[in-house]
């Protein structure tokens, strides 16, 4: 079974400390991610993409 979990920050920085910790729990085996990506808004309103790659290699040491 899949979830689609959605986050929201007000900075930037906040959503790649998340990452980070996110990353640091599939590492500890407490997680499983699947896929990961942050979407960042420019001053525009146009969506840019950061996507994670190489999630199960992550986990995999």
């Amino acid at each position: 079974m899949s979830d689609l979990i959605v986050l929201a920050f007000d900075k930037e920085s906040n959503a790649f400390m998340m990452r980070d910790k996110l990353l640091q729990l599939q590492k500890q085996q407490l997680i499983t991610l699947s896929d990961a990506a942050i979407v960042i808004r420019d001053k525009k309103g146009k969506p840019k993409v950061k996507q994670l790659q190489n999630l199960v290699g992550a986990g995999a040491f």
